[in-house]
């Protein structure tokens, strides 16, 4: 849309107030019969009053047009700046949208690689079928691979120490669709019995916190998302639940602070069928102090 253009006043367009020209007539009007008395003016005299009241008429009726015109055209630039501002919101929308829908597509487009990566993988995966159908549903259920869930022990301050949670998987096979379950503190009964009587409180989240992974491979750590805040004058215990496309596993987490050395120490036990740990870690011999 191109720009509004702009009010000038030529010289000739000017004028003065509406009203002028007629106030003028009314003040010549009520002072001429005090000066000068009707029967005393000539033809010619008379003439030339009636000449100037036409010219102030005509004065007053050019200013009534001059006055329409300019209100015409400051209402026809006022209309054109609204549409102009209407235009550039408009334009700002179909940009915003436009941005959007890139952003949509580009979101698409990294999608479809990652599930064009997974199918790739998988179909490495059932392209080694005939060599060894075991490995193959061990390499897709995880196997007897399990998580280790620790804490990053980045600070050695023990008031308001915030510690994030790591992940790591112990065996040969990567681990998908994880969903990890973190309690915080002892279990007062058996999970069976503790679930059955705060089942309301678990379905809404208030009893553990979760988080979902879609894959913990086996070569490196990493975050969870989750953090704890152990107290430094006991020892904190932080249970989970990881479920995967293989079995269950539980682990039991203790931190404590050690006084004497200044730092954080962890143990862990982690459970699988049974109750006897399949991996446990304990505190240092150190004694604390």
């Amino acid at each position: 849309m191109p720009p509004c253009e702009e009010i000038v006043r030529r010289w000739w367009q000017l004028y003065p107030p509406v009203g002028t020209f007629i106030a003028v007539l009314s003040v010549v009007a009520a002072l001429v019969p005090l000066f000068r008395p009707w029967d005393k003016i000539s033809k010619h005299e008379r003439a030339a009053w009636t000449f100037l009241m036409f010219v102030l008429v005509g004065g007053e009726l050019r200013t009534i047009y001059l006055d329409r015109d300019e209100h015409d055209l400051e209402q026809a630039h006022a209309r054109c700046e609204q549409l102009q501002s209407f235009q550039a919101i408009e334009t700002s929308s179909q940009s915003q949208f436009q941005s959007t829908m890139r952003e949509y597509a580009n979101a698409e487009k990294a999608e479809n690689r990652h599930f064009e990566q997974l199918l790739r993988e998988e179909g490495r995966v059932f392209n080694g079928m005939q060599r060894n159908t075991r490995d193959t549903l061990d390499a897709l259920t995880g196997g007897n691979s399990y998580t280790a869930i620790m804490p990053l022990l980045v600070t050695s301050d023990a008031n308001n120490a915030e510690l994030p949670l790591m992940v790591s998987v112990s065996g040969k096979n990567t681990l998908y669709d994880v969903t990890i379950e973190m309690q915080d503190g002892p279990l007062d009964m058996q999970a069976a019995q503790y679930m059955a009587t705060h089942i309301k409180e678990y379905l809404e989240g208030k009893v553990r916190r979760s988080v979902h992974l879609p894959a913990i491979s086996t070569t490196y750590s990493q975050p969870i998302g989750l953090t704890i805040h152990p107290g430094p004058d006991k020892i904190n215990q932080y249970n989970f639940w990881t479920f995967s496309r293989n079995k269950l596993t539980r682990e039991t987490l203790f931190v404590r602070f050690n006084q004497a050395k200044q730092s954080w120490e962890m143990s862990w036990k982690i459970y699988r069928d049974g109750t006897k740990p399949i991996d446990e870690v304990d505190f240092p011999d150190d004694n604390l102090k």
